[in-house]
Order: C-alpha cells, then structure tokens, then sequence
C-alpha cells in the first residue's frame, strides 16, 4: 500500500466535480459515493442520479506528474437499520451508512487497448527477413570471415608504408671495418723498461752539456787582467840612480 496521498477528481454523467485526496484510488471512490450522496440531498446532482441505488462513476487522477489516468466504479450508499460505533484515533464515530464500491471497467476498453498495438506486426516481419537459424549462423560466418580478411589487408598496407617511409628516411650507413682475427705481438718488457730508464739520464746529460757551454763562452768574453779596455799597457822604465 502506498504512503502517499494522491488527488482525484468525479465524473458523473459527463460532469467532472469535487476534489479528493486518498493513497488508492479505491478509498477514492468510496469518498465519491458519499459525495455524491450529499449532493443529491442538496438538490446539486442530476436527474440520472439514483438515490439507494447502483451509479456508475469515474474517478481521474489529478495528482502533479501522474498520467491522467481514469479509473471505472459503480457503487451504492445504503442506510443502516442500526448504527454502528467506530473507535478512530481516540474517537467515538457513529456509522449511519453503508457503502458499497466494485470495479467496473468497459468490457470495450480492453479489446480497444489490444488492437492499438502494432509492434507485433513489425515482428514477423523481422522475423521472415532474418529465415532459418541456418541461413542466419551461415551469413555470420561468412561477414566475420570477410571482417578478418578485410583487418588483415589493411594492417599488411600500413606496415609496407611505414616500411618504405624508414627506408627513404634513413641515412646512409657507413662501412664497418671488419677487425683482425690474428692475436697481437708481444713486446718484450726489457726493452721497454731500458727505453725508460734511459730518457731521464739522456735528459740530465743534455743539461749539463748546455751549462758548461754557456760557461766557456762566459770566459772568453771577459778581458785579461792589466789591460784596459782597447788599449795598450804603458812601458815601465828602469831609473837607474847616477852615481
């Protein structure tokens, strides 16, 4: 049963009236009996109404974001040879009438509702294009075979493309010089070790040669002693002491 409260509508006699708020449009209909009950004793139904008697009704939905939908009763309102007390929510409640709803729906709307729908049609007719299973598990191999060809072929062309591009790209490879096979002579470590050794003592006598070179040459560019520079010593002559 649904908690929320939806609103409804009468219609009797092609005359909508009334507002009514109930959780199922069955209680709905049981408030419209009685509704329409007080107005007939009101002087405000028409003359189509039956008082004691059985009254086809509609109620339609009104609630915000329903579909409108109309639902089909016929009910009665009867008055009790004896009251009955109700205990309601700490209320003592005297029933003077009885109702009576049942559901009566046209027996025309259904068969209406049936031959409305034509997605049957549509059906068969994908059915007859489709044929036997056999014929249909046959055609699928053959279009997933041609797929597989069809996949195959263009991943061969975009491998042979990429292909040429790396070779009209590439540089040009130099040639490789092919290594000697042959092991390398061994030279023997006494001679090495004797070429070391002497390019120290060859160095040290080098030197020393240039020193004494530039000595020597010291030497013979220095004058002689008693002599001035570009002249002659003067002669020493005896005295001799007359006697």
């Amino acid at each position: 049963m649904s908690t929320t409260k939806r609103s409804f509508t009468i219609e009797f006699d092609d005359e909508r009236f009334g507002r009514l708020i109930s959780r199922t449009p069955r209680q709905a209909a049981q408030k419209a009996v009685n509704r329409m009950a007080k107005r007939q004793e009101a002087g405000e139904m028409n003359d189509s109404y039956k008082t004691n008697d059985w009254n086809k009704f509609k109620i339609i939905e009104t609630s915000r974001g329903s579909n409108k939908k109309t639902f089909y009763y016929r009910g009665i309102r009867k008055e009790m040879t004896e009251p009955v007390e109700a205990h309601i929510a700490g209320k003592v409640i005297t029933c003077k009438f009885d109702t009576q709803v049942y559901s009566d729906k046209p027996k025309d709307g259904g068969a209406k509702k049936k031959a409305a729908k034509k997605p049957a049609a549509k059906k068969s007719a994908a059915k007859k294009r489709k044929g036997s299973k056999k014929g249909s598990k046959k055609r699928s191999k053959k279009r997933s075979k041609k797929r597989s060809r069809k996949s195959s072929k263009k991943g061969s062309r975009k491998r042979s493309r990429k292909r040429s591009k790396k070779a009209t790209t590439a540089k040009p490879s130099t040639p490789v010089k092919a290594k000697s096979t042959t092991p390398a002579k061994a030279k023997p470590a006494v001679k090495s070790a004797a070429k070391s050794a002497a390019k120290p003592v060859a160095k040290s006598v080098a030197k020393s040669a240039a020193k004494t070179a530039k000595s020597t040459k010291v030497i013979a560019k220095a004058p002689k002693r008693g002599t001035t520079s570009g002249k002659k010593p003067a002669s020493t002559k005896k005295t001799t002491s007359s006697k």
